[in-house]
């Protein structure tokens, strides 16, 4: 029953540092979705809780130390993987219509790369922690 609790509490705490790193410091991660956002963070420091070594004064029984840092060093990885806000193409006006369909092109190629490799990273990511997650419930 202390699992489920700790389950509880870490996803409340996910939530709000996903909502403060969302909608204050605008820290949206390289999906621009919410909820996979809080899901892949909640699965980093339930993983990360299970992994290192609690430390840092106690709160209702949980040493919180742990889960702040974990939390913070995802949200900072997310930051850094997140595209920039002004990503459209610049296309200069005195090239011929087919030189600025021709950069268009490319760049639509180059976004669908970038959007295949996101997702990719994501499901990778997600497997990655459910393993980590399940094997530390496992051992402990």
């Amino acid at each position: 029953m202390n699992w489920l609790i700790n389950i509880f509490l870490i996803f409340i705490f996910t939530f709000i540092v996903s909502v403060v790193s969302y909608y204050v410091f605008k820290v949206k991660g390289p999906w621009e979705n919410f909820w996979i956002k809080t899901l892949l963070l909640f699965l980093f420091v339930l993983a990360a809780s299970l992994w290192i070594k609690p430390i840092g004064p106690e709160w209702y029984g949980v040493k919180w130390l742990v889960l702040f840092i974990g939390a913070l060093l995802f949200i900072l990885l997310l930051a850094a993987f997140s595209p920039s806000s002004d990503d459209s193409p610049k296309i200069p006006t005195n090239l011929s219509l087919i030189q600025q369909k021709r950069l268009v092109h490319e760049y639509t190629n180059e976004r669908r790369r970038v959007l295949f490799s996101l997702g990719m990273m994501f499901w990778l990511l997600l497997i990655v922690l459910i393993v980590i997650v399940v094997v530390g419930y496992y051992l402990s």
